[in-house]
């Protein structure tokens, strides 16, 4: 097992952090791939985890967006313990996955209701057609045009590894 390193930490703050962990410990089986792992990251501060294939650190991003249960330590994001409280993280919150896929079929519109339906007030699918603030997004990030299209590597998985071909 190797140990994850995080960069120093720098003077406290009254500020609340960003994401707090403390003992961070996760076992598969008898494997303990994390080991009382410690960090601290403040509001608007670039924070990386470095380390060697199997350090454990994409199993400690897991951790801190709620999609693996941790066997031991401390948890907060923005607040939040990530395992008790996954959904209201997931409102506030963005992830970019390290690999992606979707149905080939799905059009770039479907594509776009399916992920807004993970927030609680998002704007109407409606206003990515019509005259408003979300077709501007929409036009902004070049997808407006594409929505009626299948979501294939050209369209909505670009820069995604692992998308159909």
């Amino acid at each position: 097992m190797t140990q994850l390193m995080a960069m120093p930490e720098q003077a406290a703050t009254a500020e609340p952090l960003a994401i707090e962990v403390r003992g961070l410990t996760m076992s598969y089986g008898s494997r303990q791939v994390l080991r009382g792992v410690d960090f601290e990251v403040r509001p608007g501060e670039v924070f990386c985890l470095l380390g060697p294939n199997g350090a454990g650190k994409t199993t400690t991003v897991e951790i801190l967006e709620g999609f693996r249960q941790r066997t031991g330590g401390d948890v907060r994001v923005l607040g939040v313990d990530p395992a008790d409280q996954r959904a209201r993280l997931r409102e506030r919150i963005g992830i970019v996955l390290q690999e992606c896929g979707f149905p080939r079929q799905a059009r770039v519109a479907e594509l776009i209701d399916i992920w807004r339906s993970y927030y609680p007030a998002p704007r109407p699918l409606a206003s990515i057609d019509g005259p408003s603030r979300g077709r501007r997004a929409c036009a902004r990030v070049r997808v407006r045009h594409r929505r009626h299209r299948a979501a294939g590597p050209r369209e909505a998985g670009r820069g995604c590894r692992g998308s159909p071909s």
